[in-house]
């Protein structure tokens, strides 16, 4: 594959979507499991969907240009080779050094490990801005800024004592239920880390490795929908709705259309106003600490969720849980780069050997 280089390049894409794995790890040094490196090398050119004229693209070594639309060849493709012979540098995430070749640095998600891998030197703002991001990535962060009735736990009997009164007050609300709770690590990716029967065994090896767990009522879901938003300049602000899919808390795809017609869609079960009302609350409740650390996109995970097991679905009944803040780009940020062009539904599939993006129109 022939460089493009030119003396600069403006801003470098990178596509690393084992990042909430690495933010486990905190390692600078991290080697991401065998699902992850096949899912940056299958994906790695999925920037093309958002990157603008004159950035470039970080692919894998074997990447072929040639299996892209005509409209996205002309980017600019680099491997990590290229850019360390280059002796690429930047000794902060949001450096004006001249000596770096880039400006700036658009990962999917920063971390230790992709700071590390693209040359960074590890100074100690260096060191603090990541710390910073990956306390504000933990589910300990979100569930004391933006949920309701979450407990962390650091601790076995912590956790059998919320898990307690979560049922206790499940059963007071609806009667007898096995609805019970859910367990989630601080830091996991895509439905890993997230278990909804308790195993103590795991409950523990949790709380050695990261600290602590999050423990949190399990609901009767209707839909799924997120907020995405662009952190820039010390402001927020809101990028798009996001309506998508999950299975045992693993994403499994985005609906693809108008702004309108998405909020139409979920105005069936929450109303504009609302959605207004809420998409604001986010930004008021998270400004003040993460628009000083972090530059990018990140999204807010919700749900609408039936109030009562035994009442029917209702846009007067029915109530909004905040699931979980992803401090990087996310899917939804994909499906509206993507809703530009396409109208229909974004899934990312597995063969066996390869991921893909699907779309169907």
């Amino acid at each position: 594959m022939q460089s493009k280089y030119n003396d600069r390049m403006g801003k470098l894409h990178v596509f690393n979507p084992e990042h909430d794995i690495a933010l486990a790890s905190h390692q600078w040094q991290f080697t991401s499991p065998r699902a992850g490196r096949q899912l940056r090398e299958d994906l790695c050119w999925l920037p093309v969907l958002w990157a603008s004229e004159g950035d470039a693209i970080l692919v894998s070594d074997s990447f072929d240009v040639s299996q892209l639309d005509a409209e996205y060849q002309n980017f600019k493709f680099v491997t990590l080779n290229e850019i360390h012979n280059k002796k690429f540098r930047l000794t902060d995430l949001s450096s004006n050094d001249r000596t770096s070749f880039f400006d700036v640095v658009s990962p999917w998600g920063f971390d230790r490990a992709i700071a590390h891998s693209l040359g960074y030197v590890h100074t100690p703002e260096l060191t603090s801005r990541l710390d910073k991001i990956r306390m504000l990535s933990s589910r300990q962060w979100c569930a004391s800024h933006l949920q309701n009735d979450v407990d962390y736990c650091t601790s076995s009997l912590e956790v059998e004592a919320s898990i307690s009164r979560h049922v206790t007050n499940t059963r007071r609300m609806n009667g007898p239920s096995d609805t019970g709770v859910v367990f989630k690590s601080p830091w996991s990716s895509s439905g890993r880390g997230v278990q909804f029967h308790y195993n103590a065994t795991w409950v523990s090896s949790v709380i050695r490795r990261q600290g602590g767990i999050i423990v949190e009522p399990q609901y009767q879901k209707v839909i799924d929908f997120a907020f995405e938003y662009i952190s820039h300049d010390g402001i927020i602000e809101y990028a798009g709705l996001s309506l998508f899919a999950t299975s045992g808390g693993a994403y499994t795809g985005n609906v693809l259309a108008s702004e309108v017609e998405k909020e139409r869609i979920l105005g069936q079960y929450l109303s504009l106003e609302r959605q207004k009302e809420l998409r604001q609350s986010i930004i008021d409740k998270v400004s003040a600490d993460i628009a000083p650390v972090y530059q990018g996109p990140f999204g807010v995970d919700m749900m609408i969720v039936s109030a009562d097991a035994t009442s029917e679905t209702s846009i007067e009944h029915d109530q909004v849980v905040v699931c979980e803040l992803n401090l990087r780009r996310t899917m939804g940020h994909v499906a509206l780069a993507l809703s530009r062009t396409h109208l229909g539904e974004m899934q990312i599939k597995f063969d066996g050997n390869h991921y893909s993006l699907q779309i169907r129109e």
